[in-house]
């Protein structure tokens, strides 16, 4: 009998499989719930899944061969009706947690955190990202100013570094700076730089809220978000530059195989970085769920309630409704919804166990 192809016994699969019982376990990745056909412990789920579970480098790790199957590393996925959670899981560096009705797949804290060299000397004065990460701070004190408020400048700074001690970077020297403007903000401009407007402190909010969102933007400066932007920027503006080298050899007449394989190798990559250009809004959800359920680990692991930044983010979600109107509650470019991010720090906690 001929063997079918991945895409051929998935099409198969997902016309005759029935719907999974809802008394079923329940499947996560990175917090989010998959769907699929349950086989004993694993669950297999479509193609199409894969960009909402999956970030870019993960996405750019599966090659999919000429039969439709998917690979990582050289390792083809095992036959089945549709694309294994376990294997897919396990192969990008996911972690199996298990709970009463729930599988989770999660890349934990710790996981992260060392991929990032820890901070333990003065090294971080040579970063160049906290030298441009203070440079855009004072960009924004040109613009907004700082607090004459002595007692929240000081809450905030004693919130703030306690929470730093819980992360990565806990050697370098954060600032945190309050600043005085009408919209209730926070927001991190790199590693080692925060600030925090006074409107924010104003309504009342408690320590464990305030650190949960200074674990949150901390968490920010701790991944890069911030400089990932301009990061693609410039990885597009240099392979659209090589290309161009490469395309004019070839048009003086350097007609030769290797430089055609150069022009289309390049041609793939700038490709895959105009796909991430243009995707964006996804990437930036993305940052900002990591962010929370990072800050989350931070905020507890330096001693304050687990509640705090999700009770925070419901302060915010009420006043802006009072303010606006139920249209704010539409999904925007830069933050997902905060019903979402809310169910999203409920499952980090689930599987942290607090």
């Amino acid at each position: 009998m001929k063997k079918l192809s991945w895409l051929a016994a998935l099409t198969l699969a997902l016309a005759c499989c029935l719907p999974v019982s809802p008394e079923g376990p329940r499947f996560y990745l990175r917090n989010r719930e998959v769907s699929g056909r349950v086989v004993g412990s694993d669950i297999f789920l479509a193609r199409d899944q894969l960009e909402r579970l999956l970030s870019a480098d993960e996405l750019g790790r599966i090659r999919w061969n000429a039969g439709g199957e998917p690979e990582i590393d050289g390792q083809l996925a095992p036959p089945g009706p549709g694309l294994s959670l376990s294997w897919l899981a396990t192969q990008l560096g996911f972690v199996r947690r298990q709970g009463e009705g729930t599988v989770d797949w999660v890349k934990l804290p710790a996981a992260a955190a060392s991929a990032m060299a820890e901070v333990s000397d003065e090294s971080w004065k040579r970063r160049p990202e906290f030298r441009e990460a203070g440079r855009r701070l004072d960009q924004v004190l040109q613009e907004i100013p700082r607090t004459d408020r002595v007692a929240l400048q000081a809450r905030v700074d004693r919130i703030g570094q306690q929470v730093v001690k819980a992360s990565p970077l806990r050697g370098m020297k954060w600032t945190f700076v309050v600043v005085t403007m009408p919209s209730p903000n926070a927001a991190c401009t790199g590693e080692g730089h925060v600030f925090v407007t006074d409107s924010l402190l104003d309504m009342g909010i408690t320590d464990d809220e305030l650190a949960g969102v200074l674990g949150h933007e901390v968490a920010h400066g701790v991944r890069r978000h911030v400089f990932r932007r301009s990061d693609l920027l410039r990885d597009i503006m240099l392979l659209l530059r090589d290309y161009e080298k490469l395309q004019a050899r070839i048009d003086k007449g350097e007609n030769t195989l290797t430089l055609r394989e150069q022009v289309d190798r390049y041609s793939r990559q700038r490709d895959q970085l105009q796909y991430k250009f243009d995707h964006e809004r996804f990437y930036s959800h993305v940052d900002e769920e990591e962010a929370d359920v990072l800050g989350l680990r931070y905020a507890v692991t330096a001693g304050f309630s687990a509640d705090g930044l999700g009770e925070c983010l419901g302060r915010l979600e009420k006043l802006r409704i009072s303010q606006f109107g139920t249209a704010v509650l539409k999904d925007d470019m830069s933050h997902p919804p905060t019903a979402r991010r809310l169910e999203i720090l409920q499952r980090a906690r689930q599987n942290a166990g607090f």
